[in-house]
């Protein structure tokens, strides 16, 4: 793998390798793609761009891999793409999506989460208890703010702020 010193190495030999790695996220065997992962993470925020650009090429497990990249690394590019990583046709990548932004402190994303939030709990496809703990997640991004997301364990008819 590639060890992620930068120093005296060709830009575009270390712009190739991070593509090399990027790709390899989808790999058929689990231990390739996480050692990719791993190895993405180490080389550090120059990651952060060419996998933003390449994330929706990727299938639901390159996804996920991206999502804990950027989480891991931060910025606001990782932000943005968390953003748009929302509106994923996965149901998974759209939730830890949701805990990365979270985690990230990304306030920025808040219309994006209520939007998400909204298509997810109308499409009827994810369990009641699943959209409760994905919403006590990014409730947490708005530390104690009223009204962003419906409370936990609310009906139908009891929305607050959506």
């Amino acid at each position: 793998m590639f060890s992620g010193d930068f120093d005296g190495t060709d830009s575009s030999a270390v712009v190739g390798e991070i593509e090399r790695l990027i790709g390899m996220l989808d790999d058929d065997s689990t231990e390739v793609a996480e050692d990719a992962k791993a190895t993405l993470m180490s080389i550090g925020e120059g990651v952060v761009g060419p996998l933003a650009a390449a994330v929706f090429s990727l299938q639901r497990y390159g996804q996920l891999s991206a999502v804990e990249i950027f989480e891991h690394l931060g910025g606001a590019v990782a932000g943005r793409t968390l953003t748009e990583l929302l509106g994923s046709g996965h149901e998974t990548v759209r939730e830890w999506s949701a805990y990365a932004l979270a985690a990230l402190d990304v306030r920025d994303a808040v219309p994006a989460l209520q939007a998400a939030y909204r298509r997810q709990r109308a499409s009827g496809s994810f369990p009641l208890f699943m959209i409760d703990s994905w919403v006590c997640a990014v409730q947490g991004l708005f530390h104690g703010r009223a009204g962003v997301l419906p409370k936990p364990g609310g009906g139908a008819g009891q929305r607050v702020g959506v």
